[in-house]
């Protein structure tokens, strides 16, 4: 099974103060060097450190791994310095947006979307929009200028902007849009309040809690890397970590291994990881790392190299495997010494 890359997470992305430009500055980076290493624009890097735009698991974990840093190292805590400042701003900003009728433009706009049953996804591409800047237009977040009404409008199919925008106002009038107004109201509260989540703060309350859990839970520790000559080898740490690709509540059962080109004779580029369960059954066809005799599972203090493996036959309980780089070489598994191998199940290309 192979993903082509990491897919985006499904839990909401959360907007919270953070450490980001402290950690920056001594990783001595730049914001236009991060930004296009990250594949962002450098407004949004720049909105993203101070606070002001939402933030996906991805890029927290990306982040992590460009700084060589935990997540946990990213979280502002409650009554911090930072936080204060932030807070305010976050009331002033959402404060001036109200004033401005910008959060009940959205809320219209979001209530008619959805009576017509589009998605943001169809809607913002129909209507000239990102999705990013599409997201803040609904949520009141961002100005409206009006060849934008224009598009907005025509994808909604209304006559003129002005239909559109007393459609909107009668909306407003007949308490229709209370709903949407409550669930912004719920929302922005739970941005601008710090929690706590056991073992995870240690006894902390902090911003981003909420991003922070469900990072932790898509996580899957990196346990080594192939060198350049194509050798594997791996020790159990959580230092380094991916998305996993896919949900699985048996998380601890697996690990990722960084390859290159060497690794697999240019079947996978480098940069590619693979996914390992290290209970996972083995058919004809796997392919599998090969653990060192006796290492039941993978030491936790000194690394040890193992062989990337192909499973070629299985027969009276002796698996018959090759390495993969050496397909002429014959390795026999029998049955006490199935521990050694570890099933790939995954291999997610860059």
């Amino acid at each position: 099974m192979v993903f082509k890359s990491l897919p985006g997470m499904g839990s909401e992305e959360i907007i919270y103060p953070n450490k980001l430009r402290t950690i920056r500055a001594k990783c001595d980076m730049s914001m236009t060097a991060v930004a296009k290493e990250l594949g962002i624009s450098l407004s949004a890097m720049s909105k993203v450190e101070n606070g002001y735009r939402r933030i996906t698991e991805k890029l927290l974990v990306d982040l992590c791994k460009l700084y060589n840093c935990d997540a946990d190292d990213m979280f502002i805590q409650k009554g911090d310095k930072e936080a204060v400042e932030w807070t305010k701003e976050m009331k002033k900003r959402t404060q001036n947006n109200q004033d401005l009728g910008l959060q009940t433009f959205g809320q219209g706009l979001r209530f008619i979307r959805q009576s017509k049953n589009i998605t943001i996804q169809d809607f913002s591409k129909k209507a000239k929009f990102t999705i990013s800047v599409y997201h803040r237009v609904e949520t009141g977040k961002r100005a409206v200028f009006y060849d934008e009404v224009c598009r907005i409008s025509k994808t909604l199919d209304f006559k003129t902007p002005e239909e559109f925008l007393v459609e909107i106002k009668n909306l407003n009038k007949n308490n229709k849009l209370d709903k949407n107004k409550q669930i912004s109201d719920e929302r922005f509260k739970a941005i601008i309040t710090p929690r706590c989540i056991d073992d995870i703060h240690g006894g902390n309350s902090v911003y981003g809690a909420y991003l922070s859990e469900k990072t932790k839970q898509n996580l899957i520790p990196i346990y080594g890397k192939a060198d350049n000559e194509g050798v594997i080898k791996i020790v159990a740490n959580r230092k380094s970590m991916i998305v996993s690709p896919f949900w699985n509540k048996n998380k601890e059962n697996l690990y990722a291994v960084e390859f290159n080109s060497r690794t697999t004779k240019r079947f996978c580029p480098d940069k590619s990881f693979a996914i390992i369960d290290n209970n996972a059954e083995l058919s004809e066809g796997d392919l599998a790392l090969l653990m060192p005799i006796g290492a039941k599972k993978v030491p936790a203090t000194k690394s040890v190299e193992v062989e990337l493996v192909n499973i070629d036959s299985i027969k009276d309980e002796v698996f018959l495997a090759s390495p993969h780089n050496r397909r002429s070489q014959r390795i026999h598994i029998k049955k006490d010494d199935l521990y050694r191998l570890h099933k790939i199940i995954v291999i997610v290309l860059p």
